[in-house]
Formats: structure tokens, sequence, C-alpha cells
């Protein structure tokens, strides 16, 4: 072999190896996994309300509010909820947790729940749950509901309207004064 003959074959190996670096390098890799779709959404100093025929009838502020994506289950941090009633009333409900079913409406508070009446009637627990298709409170939890003239402890108390219809259970005990 003459040395260009050499020359050529030793450029077109080159030019292959060139070629072949140049395919296995720039293969392109396995595409990334799409980014995760958020499993839940947090919002702060939330605010939330329902009117009705232009009425206000409930409002619910919290410090956050974490709603998940797949279950729509909201979890509320701080709540504070007002329900206004027909009577001009109004009930506020505080709590340090509590949590919304989107699929009942039913409000459920925890971590120690005071609900208070501006006619001066006032109900508190451990736990209480808005169950909002009856327009019913159910307290569980050293439940103690007072009102003018009367006072009712129990591990379990149901209120409705506005607390004059009430019945408590285990370990219950209703105190009236004159």
């Amino acid at each position: 072999m003459n040395k260009k003959t050499t020359l050529l074959i030793a450029a077109a190996l080159i030019i292959l190896a060139v070629g072949l670096a140049w395919t296995v390098l720039t293969i392109p890799s396995e595409p990334a996994e799409p980014p995760e779709e958020p499993r839940a959404m947090e919002y702060q100093s939330n605010f939330l309300s329902e009117e009705k025929n232009g009425r206000v009838i409930w409002d619910l502020r919290s410090e956050s509010t974490t709603v998940d994506m797949a279950t729509q289950a909201t979890v509320f941090k701080n709540p504070i909820a007002h329900y206004y009633r027909e009577d001009g009333t109004v009930l506020t409900l505080t709590a340090p947790d509590g949590t919304y079913a989107s699929d009942t409406k039913n409000v459920k508070l925890f971590g120690g729940v005071k609900a208070t009446v501006t006619d001066g009637s006032a109900l508190t627990s451990n736990a209480l749950e808005w169950v909002a298709g009856e327009d019913r409170l159910v307290a569980t939890g050293k439940a103690v509901l007072s009102r003018p003239g009367i006072e009712a402890r129990g591990d379990k108390i149901e209120a409705q309207e506005a607390f004059t219809v009430f019945r408590a259970e285990g370990n219950a005990y209703i105190k009236k004064e004159n």
C-alpha cells in the first residue's frame, strides 16, 4: 500500500470513528417524567362564604386551607365560621383545626371547639360537626351547652335551632336555673 492509500484509509477510519462517536453521544436520553400534578392546593388567609337570595348564609375564614385535588377534602387551620340565622342571631364557631366534606357540605372542627350565639348561648367541646343538610350541630367530648337559664353537659350534645332544641347523651347532666 502506498502512502496515499494509507492516509485515505486512516482519514476514512477517523471520519467513521467521529461519526460513530457523534451518533452514540447524541442519542436522546429517555424523556423526563412529566411533572406530577399537584395533589393539594394550599391557600393562606382564606375566606369562603355562601349567599342565598342576596343574603349571606355563612362565612368561614382560616389561617390556611389545604384542598386535596383528588378527593376535594378540605383541611382548615384556625378556622372561624359564622352562620347567619334568619332571626338575626349569629352563630360563631372557632377551633384550632377543621375539615370540610364537599360531598355532604359538613364541617368538622377539632381540638377544643367554641360555639357562641349572639343571644348569649354557648357550646364548647373537644370536637364538633355541623351537619349541613339537617341544620344540626353535634358536639362530642366534654360537651357543655349553656344558654340563659340552663346548662347541659354530656359526652355528646346535639343541638338545633340556635340551641333551643338539644339532646345530651353519655354522662349527661342538665341544670335549670330559676
